[in-house]
C-alpha cells in the first residue's frame, strides 16, 4: 500500500475511536444527569 492510503486508514480509525469514546462519555454523562435529578439535594451541573 502507498503512504497516502496508510495515512487515510489511520485517520479513519482514529475518527471511529474518537466517535465511540464520545458516544460512551455522552451516555455515561446522561446517566449521571438522570441520577442527579433523583438526588435533588446535591445537584451537579458541570459542562
Amino acid at each position: 500500500m502507498s503512504t497516502p492510503v496508510i495515512i487515510f486508514a489511520l485517520i479513519g480509525v482514529m475518527v471511529v475511536l474518537v466517535a465511540v469514546a464520545a458516544w460512551l462519555y455522552d451516555a455515561r454523562r446522561n446517566k449521571d444527569v438522570a441520577e442527579d435529578d433523583e438526588r435533588v439535594e446535591q445537584p451537579r451541573r458541570r459542562n
